[in-house]
């Protein structure tokens, strides 16, 4: 699925979905905030109000004749979630093993609610609209990407991680 605009980025309200902006600097130029994470060696970072939490790993068990990308499900605060295999969305293979991050409910595609470990949580970040541009990478999660001290951050559109499963 294509994308014109990144994330969050897209000029229309996102005050009815949790969206998290903040007025920044002397020009009062619009922010908005990401939740940043490793997956191996790549940087990546999830729009902030997409992410319901961050926790522990979350140990997924397999499904018979589940998606390719479905690790599996686990249990989670009394909800079962969908267990996204980030290493193999991401090219590496490996699933990660470290933290998990639970997304919020996108849309009605999944009837569960969904997360994806990863190697590790990053900081928060944040970039202004015109910071972000078509990532030069053919990264499956990642369509755009902005710089942190010169690194490239892939930004995921967590539509992308929940259209993985459908």
């Amino acid at each position: 699925m294509a994308m014109d605009n990144p994330p969050l980025a897209d000029g229309t309200s996102h005050a009815a979905s949790g969206d998290v902006r903040s007025q920044n600097g002397p020009t009062g130029e619009t922010t908005y905030k990401f939740v940043s994470f490793y997956l191996g060696e790549k940087h990546y970072a999830l729009p902030a109000r997409a992410v319901a939490e961050v926790t522990g790993y979350l140990t997924p068990t397999p499904l018979p004749d589940g998606p390719g990308p479905l690790s599996g499900i686990a249990p989670h605060r009394g909800d079962i979630l969908a267990i996204v295999n980030t290493g193999i969305a991401a090219g590496s293979g490996e699933p990660a093993k470290r933290k998990a991050v639970v997304l919020r409910p996108i849309g009605d595609k999944v009837e569960l609610p969904v997360a994806i470990n990863v190697d590790c949580i990053g900081e928060m970040l944040q970039f202004r609209a015109e910071d972000l541009r078509h990532s030069l990478s053919e990264d499956p999660l990642g369509e755009f990407e902005a710089s942190v001290e010169g690194q490239p951050v892939l930004v995921v559109d967590p539509s992308r991680i929940v259209n993985l499963l459908t």
